[in-house]
């Protein structure tokens, strides 16, 4: 079952309590955006508060959704790197704007939300993904523009002497670093080997102007002017392949760290114990996320989650008169150590992503 919660933003709230029961950040997700009655309800007015109609210029909380439906939609998602779970509510690091729509949604099992807290982070590769392909393309251009240069040196050497053979060799270098801008474009997009077969062809053009050019000294220097400025080309188009290639590969890596792991339950007192350090031999980052209830009626208690030497969760408790747990999380790097303490505190459930 999915329980949603509705509130108005005033600018200044941070936190919005849930009138169901959160478990952890897995359990909820929060939407955000601004209702404008003057847009179309049908949605063909959305914009967000630029006037852009671009997910990917999407920015947090300066540059969100205004729509014309006061119904939230999968590209009003908040990532949970802007916010965490707080005592049964979402506390936002930055505030939303005045006049937003805060959607609160609470569900029993994380498995009812589906993929859709990753979403917002989708559609952002997907825009980076496109301005790579965008980068190889101009690769392929620039190595069309140094198989032209090329075709002009073998035009003006039909009359060249033989001094053109260092023309010769200035465009089989432009060749080879056209040859190895291809390679490199391959990985980012297949567009980008037409680059490859445009120096190609450049350099085969450039050895024939050398056969031909035996009897004109004077053309041969113009010559190998034109082979050089092949060369510079085929350099952009090497650099800008690369670029494309980096960028295709940082996304794949964002998009793909936690993608093929699964929770995995460890039973409390026996696998896991409270006290006990581990160490994340998987070769990867994991997340742990721990369930500790307040079982002391006391004061001054708490709850550690410790990972390489670092507290990075804590709760304190306090006198309670009734059933009270706090849930820990926290993402645990390859080859770190992490472990849990507590005084007053209990230890129900121990949960890793791996």
């Amino acid at each position: 079952m999915i329980s949603k919660k509705i509130y108005s933003a005033d600018g200044v709230v941070s936190r919005y309590l849930s009138d169901f029961l959160i478990r952890s950040d897995q359990f909820t997700r929060p939407y955000v955006f601004i209702y404008d009655p003057l847009l179309p309800t049908d949605g063909t007015g959305d914009i967000l508060q630029n006037g852009s109609t671009n997910q990917a210029d999407w920015v947090w909380p300066t540059n969100i959704w205004k729509r014309g439906s006061n119904t939230a939609k999968s590209a009003d998602l908040v990532t949970e790197n802007k916010w965490q779970v707080v005592d049964n509510s979402v506390l936002f690091y930055s505030p939303p704007p005045s006049g937003a729509t805060v959607w609160i949604e609470v569900a029993t099992t994380s498995e009812e939300f589906g993929d859709t807290l990753t979403a917002a982070s989708v559609a952002l590769a997907e825009a980076a993904a496109t301005a790579a392909l965008s980068s190889s393309t101009s690769a392929a251009t620039s190595a069309t523009a140094a198989a032209s240069s090329a075709s002009s040196a073998s035009t003006s050497d039909t009359s060249a002497s033989s001094s053109a053979t260092s023309a010769s060799t200035s465009a089989s270098s432009a060749s080879t670093s056209a040859t190895n801008a291809a390679n490199s474009a391959t990985a980012a997009a297949s567009s980008a080997t037409s680059a490859s077969t445009s120096a190609t062809n450049a350099a085969n053009s450039a050895s024939s102007a050398s056969t031909s050019a035996t009897n004109a000294a004077s053309s041969a220097s113009s010559a190998s002017t034109s082979a050089t400025n092949a060369s510079s080309s085929a350099t952009a188009a090497a650099t800008s392949a690369a670029e494309a290639a980096a960028s295709a590969a940082s996304i794949d890596i964002d998009i793909h760290t936690f993608s093929n792991k699964s929770w995995v339950s460890y039973s409390t007192g026996v696998t896991r114990i409270a006290g006990t350090v581990y160490t994340n031999t998987t070769g990867g980052p994991i997340m742990v996320s721990i369930i500790s209830p307040l079982s002391a009626n006391v004061s001054g208690t708490y709850a550690r989650l410790i990972v390489g030497g670092n507290e990075v969760g804590m709760a304190y408790g306090e006198i309670f008169t009734q059933y009270t747990e706090r849930t820990l999380t926290a993402i645990v790097p390859a080859g770190a150590t992490y472990s849990f303490s507590s005084v007053g505190y209990g230890l129900s459930e121990w949960y890793e992503l791996r």
